[in-house]
């Protein structure tokens, strides 16, 4: 999917993110990790703070892995 240079890096990186999602909230219920016992509305919560944890740490990635490139065309180029 990320040798596929048809669909930007957004897209790659939602249908990574979708996938993964629906596996860990399967495999969050089925094992007992999202918490029903206290109500749907908690469930949902759950759900979306580990998006938004998903997502800060591929953006922290992302900029790092942009500056790296950065780094590398800047020692190209002076070659």
């Amino acid at each position: 999917m990320y040798e596929n240079e048809k669909y930007s890096l957004l897209v790659q990186t939602l249908i990574h993110m979708s996938i993964g999602t629906i596996v860990m909230i399967i495999v969050g219920l089925y094992v007992g990790w999202i918490p029903l016992a206290y109500g749907l509305p908690n469930a949902i919560c759950f759900i979306l703070l580990k998006i938004a944890i998903s997502l800060i740490i591929w953006y922290i990635y992302y900029l790092q892995n942009k500056k790296m490139n950065e780094r590398i065309k800047n020692i190209q180029m002076k070659k």
